[in-house]
């Protein structure tokens, strides 16, 4: 059987190192076909992704991090690649 979970994240990074993220936003289950969907029905409509089914909220404090003065002028991308290795990828 084949089922689609989407679900939307949602980030906010506050001026005072303070950050929020809710995630479990819009949750969404679709299946490519009518003749799956009847599969998923037939075994009883089992929960397919109980970790997302609840919206979660996330506060993180990031006051107490300080960055030296290097990485103050240091780009996100090359810190990341810093501590990594390698590049980081956007999606």
């Amino acid at each position: 059987m084949t089922a689609y979970v989407s679900t939307t994240q949602d980030t906010w990074s506050g001026l005072d190192r303070h950050e929020r993220t809710i995630t479990g936003i819009d949750r969404k289950i679709t299946f490519p076909s009518a003749a799956e969907q009847a599969r998923w029905s037939a075994l009883g409509a089992p929960e397919l992704e109980p970790w997302s089914a609840k919206r979660q909220v996330n506060d993180y404090d990031f006051s107490r991090i300080r960055l030296t003065k290097t990485q103050r002028n240091t780009t996100v991308s090359a810190l990341t690649t810093r501590a990594t290795g390698s590049p980081r990828r956007s999606s």
